[in-house]
């Protein structure tokens, strides 16, 4: 498994001017981590910034297995789903660009008005038209379970197996299941054999009843994912304190340390976690 810390992890260094994308990466290195996952809403000035990001990861030894955008498909309107497939298929160039073999996307989440069925006719469609393109440059998208369209184990299998294609499969979040009730070590059996990228979210305690996340449980997550998957550690404790964690739960090295927790209680869980990712 291969894994690296993610930008978004460091959102309120960079929000407030102290954090750039080339001292972004100078820190992951100086920090121990051997990747990074970039955001495509991290560029200010995305044409020039492109190859110097890639030529300071070369220099610095830094790989980058994940290129992460935000698409929603629930569109009712086609022209609106047109421009969010031109989204991905820009993605898609990115990733190239960069190396990743990776691209993240969502789904998009429920419209009043709006059935599940329809909405889920809409994701799969743009999906197929997605990864179609994407296979053309060996490119793999990776499905977020996030929302309430691929909130879900069986509904980002569903997605996944409607398309039909193995430029299609899971980006696992175990910290998104349990907004939606799910158990992420049940949610990690049913979809193993579809995962390609695995985000380990830790949880604080909200209230003296609840627990905190445990290695034990990562490592189980770990051990059914593909040998060959991508590991991104989601926490709120320090970087080195959870890559030692990750190492321990099985993981060559680990990801996406998060500094501040966040003040939105997770709706299922009725806990806090290290940073809410609804809005990526």
């Amino acid at each position: 498994m291969k894994c690296g810390l993610s930008m978004y992890s460091l959102l309120a260094p960079v929000r407030a001017g102290q954090l750039d994308l080339l001292g972004f990466l100078d820190y992951a290195a100086q920090t121990g981590f051997e990747g990074v996952e970039l955001l495509d809403m991290f560029w200010t000035d995305e044409v020039g910034q492109v190859p110097e990001v890639k030529g300071r990861c070369a220099a610095l030894g830094l790989k980058l297995p994940v290129y992460s955008i935000s698409t929603n498909f629930f569109r009712p309107d086609a022209m609106a789903r047109d421009a969010e497939l031109a989204a991905l298929k820009h993605g898609v160039g990115v990733a190239s660009q960069l190396g990743a073999p990776l691209l993240r996307v969502f789904s998009g989440d429920l419209l009043p008005g709006y059935s599940f069925e329809q909405g889920f006719a809409w994701v799969v469609d743009c999906l197929a038209a997605g990864a179609e393109f994407a296979s053309q440059s060996g490119i793999t998208l990776v499905l977020e379970n996030h929302g309430q369209i691929a909130g879900r184990s069986d509904q980002v299998r569903a997605i996944i197996e409607a398309v039909g294609s193995p430029a299609l499969r899971s980006n696992l979040d175990t910290g998104n299941f349990l907004l939606v009730g799910e158990d992420p070590l049940q949610a990690a059996r049913s979809l193993a054999d579809l995962v390609a990228l695995v985000h380990l979210k830790d949880f604080t305690r909200a209230g003296p009843d609840e627990g905190d996340s445990h290695t034990g449980t990562w490592t189980a997550i770990c051990t059914r994912a593909p040998s060959s998957a991508r590991v991104l550690l989601i926490c709120r404790q320090s970087m080195r304190s959870w890559r030692n964690r990750a190492i321990k739960a099985g993981c060559h090295w680990s990801t996406r340390a998060i500094s501040s927790p966040c003040r939105t209680p997770c709706r299922a869980a009725r806990r806090r976690c290290g940073r809410c990712f609804s809005r990526e």
